[in-house]
């Protein structure tokens, strides 16, 4: 309830006269007590009749006006010893039957006001401290909440010095007129009306009543748009603006700032209708924007800026990388290219052209996917490369030996009828017969030739149809022959010859091939090439010079050396200049497969051209990728994981951001001081990678992360469509009850 007082100067006052005049005050003030509240019932009975079109305030105002100066007037001619000089040409009254204040933070209930202004889709501000700098906000239908009466020392209403000393004393049993008991009003202070229906205190403007739908309260507070309403000092109010100098000048935008007079912090939903900026010089430059965090920008429509620095830069309707033809897709399904309309989520900022400048995050914790536009983690990339794994292997008399990948097709076919190749409809069985006829205009074995005339044996038999021709023609009976180089006969001494030379030269070929073969029955290790060692039950070694020196190994291939327990070196190829610079299975159950690839700490696995697994359980695969910490992983060319537990997925990308590293704490704009895993990485578990921002700037690399499932629990990832859900969250407001009723 707004007052205005002037000085009160008592007159002359006749002791006898005190009773008296005492006892007429306090009928007056219960009169006009009844008869505010008769005009407030009179009043609420025509606003209920028309919800739907607000009145002004001021039809109440006169009939309260005209109440309290009849009654100032019957004081003024009753008695000299009371009288009052006050002013109503310019004073907005408002009755209030019973209002309770609460305290929990941005909670004000007002009971029983009826306003005219104030529909059920509006709502009352109170403010307890002077001059709130760079505060505002609106909304077409104002449901504002303020979080005030925080400071209990602050006075809501307050005398100045001038006044009679009377009037300087608290104030609380005067207040309760109407069941009003708020202990934390303790004085009066003097407010005037202007002209311009503004509330103001010492000579500055600290409340305006601009028009019908727009409410300031602030020293120089402006509300600018339609049903606005702008609390602070120094503000100008569009839409819905809490914080120092935030502006939200489209329709139904939000910006949220720092209300603190010192940061000099600016955030703006400007261009962006339905817009949401929240935060230390956020900003939504276009339509449906979100922007969250300091500096946090949106430059396109439907974009998101998530985190600090974070920049939306790339609109929607762009092509992702078709893994196949390695390039973008030519699809056009939401699954392949992004939605028209939507533009990027971005975490980071990468749209500076110093790379130093850049800002990335990493996103933890992300689920195996399910739908196309799910993302996939690292669990699913390990099944996935099982499955690229298999398959299995086609060629012809050991040439040209393809791999045959699970989706593809093997389609036999005969050059000539003479073949037939058939499959079974029931089974994958395939079957070559010869056909019932065949075809030949000649067949020809080394010199000798069958055809038409016969068979032909150049310095031997012949059969044509002119005959049988076994040299001297003898078919039977035949003498034996001198065994010798010039016999002519069946068996000949030449045969013999040429026959003993064979076995002589075959017997020298088992004498060198028993020089290469080694096997041991009783251990049933076996080494087979030039100079191959292998030690232990069930080794193998196969391949010059390649070495098994414990059980169960394997070594194939030049130089191929398996050291450990049951490891496996599979891949040929040795530079001598290098030194020992030859496949490698070091330590016990590794695996090294590749030339020149090694695998040398416990358990480790090296698959590609010179991948090198360096530490305990470490993977490493593809050309020249490196494990090089215990438990770390490298998949793909030239990846490198340089930290414990770390992954780096991608070529080039490299992992090397260690385990145990505290988050980003939104609330505190610093690292987080909490010490559970949902905040903080597990110890020994390093950074997954997809990209490389270490080294040189020119050698830096990075990766997008798209098509995320929607998060569960809190170490999941977030997606667009979680952050939709919050916006149409954070967009219902609050609701306002007076009295307990019509809730809005």
């Amino acid at each position: 309830m707004l007052l205005s007082y002037k000085k009160v100067e008592s007159n002359s006052i006749h002791r006898n006269l005190l009773t008296s005049n005492i006892r007429m005050c306090l009928f007056y003030v219960l009169v006009f007590f009844v008869g505010e509240f008769v005009i407030k019932k009179l009043y609420d009975t025509l606003v209920q009749n028309d919800e739907n079109h607000p009145r002004s305030p001021f039809p109440l105002f006169w009939m309260k006006s005209i109440l309290f100066a009849a009654i100032v007037a019957f004081l003024s001619n009753i008695s000299p010893s009371f009288a009052a000089n006050l002013d109503f040409g310019n004073t907005f009254l408002e009755g209030v039957e019973s209002a309770g204040v609460s305290y929990p933070q941005n909670i004000i209930s007002v009971a029983h006001l009826n306003a005219s202004s104030v529909s059920k889709d509006n709502d009352v501000r109170v403010l307890n401290t002077a001059a709130q700098e760079k505060v505002k906000a609106s909304s077409d239908h104002a449901n504002f909440l303020t979080r005030s009466l925080s400071d209990k020392e602050n006075p809501i209403v307050d005398v100045s010095a001038t006044d009679d000393p009377i009037a300087q004393k608290y104030v609380q049993n005067i207040l309760k007129i109407g069941s009003i008991e708020d202990t934390n009003i303790q004085k009066l202070k003097r407010v005037e009306l202007d002209n311009n229906r503004s509330f103001s205190s010492s000579g500055k403007i600290q409340t305006r009543l601009i028009d019908d739908t727009r409410i300031a309260l602030g020293t120089n507070a402006y509300a600018g748009g339609f049903g606005s309403v702008a609390i602070g000092a120094k503000y100008e109010n569009g839409k819905w603006d809490l914080g120092t100098e935030a502006r939200a000048f489209p329709r139904d935008s939000v910006s949220i700032g720092t209300n603190s007079l010192v940061s000099a912090s600016t955030n703006s939903a400007k261009n962006g209708a339905e817009g949401v900026a929240v935060g230390y010089f956020a900003r939504v430059v276009n339509n449906r924007g979100v922007a969250l965090g300091p500096y946090a920008v949106t430059m396109v429509s439907s974009s998101i800026a998530l985190g600090e620095r974070s920049r939306a830069v790339t609109s929607g309707g762009i092509a992702g990388y078709d893994p196949v033809s390695d390039k973008s897709t030519t699809q056009t399904s939401p699954i392949w290219k992004s939605s028209s309309d939507y533009g990027v989520l971005s975490i980071g900022n990468t749209e500076d052209a110093a790379e130093d400048n850049w800002v990335t995050r990493q996103i933890q914790g992300v689920a195996a996917g399910t739908a196309d536009t799910d993302a996939v983690n690292v669990a699913q990339l390990k099944a996935l490369r099982k499955t690229i794994k298999g398959g299995w292997k086609l060629s012809v008399a050991n040439k040209n030996v393809k791999t045959v990948d699970p989706e593809s097709i093997v389609d036999f076919t005969s050059g000539s009828n003479n073949l037939t190749i058939t499959k079974g409809g029931q089974d994958n069985n395939v079957k070559f017969d010869l056909a019932k006829d065949v075809t030949l205009s000649s067949a020809k074995v080394g010199n000798n030739t069958l055809d038409a005339k016969g068979l032909v044996i150049p310095g031997g038999p012949q059969i044509t149809t002119a005959g049988i021709d076994a040299g001297n023609k003898e078919i039977k009976n035949i003498k034996a022959g001198e065994l010798s180089a010039n016999s002519q006969q069946a068996v000949t001494g030449s045969q013999l010859f040429k026959t003993n030379d064979n076995v002589a030269y075959t017997a020298n070929r088992l004498n060198a091939l028993e020089n290469n073969i080694k096997f041991n029955e009783a251990e049933n290790w076996m080494a087979l090439g030039f100079s191959a060692q292998a030690q232990g039950e069930y080794a193998i070694a196969l391949g010059y010079k390649a070495n098994v020196a414990k059980a169960n190994g394997i070594a194939i291939g030049q130089m191929a050396h398996a050291v450990g327990l049951s490891s496996i070196a599979i891949g040929s190829e040795y530079h001598k200049e290098n030194g020992d610079d030859y496949t490698t299975a070091k330590d016990d159950y590794t695996t090294a497969v590749g030339a020149i690839s090694k695998a040398l700490g416990y358990g480790a696995t090296a698959l590609g051209h010179r991948a090198y697994a360096y530490k305990n359980r470490s993977i490493s695969i593809g050309f020249y990728s490196r494990a090089n910490n215990d438990g770390s992983i490298a998949l793909g060319s030239d990846a490198k994981a340089n930290v414990d537990g770390g992954v780096a997925i991608g070529k080039g990308s490299v992992a090397s951001v260690a385990g145990n590293i505290a988050g980003y704490d939104p609330i505190t704009g610093k690292n987080t001081t909490q010490t559970n895993v949902i905040w903080k990485s597990s110890p020994g578990s390093g950074a997954v990678s997809v990209g490389v921002i270490t080294g040189d700037a020119k050698d830096w690399k990075t990766r997008q992360i798209t098509g995320l499932a929607a998060g569960s629990v809190d170490t999941d990832a977030v997606n667009v469509a979680q952050l939709k859900a919050l916006r149409a969250f954070a967009a219902q407001g609050w609701k306002l009850s007076v009295g307990g009723a019509n809730a809005t």
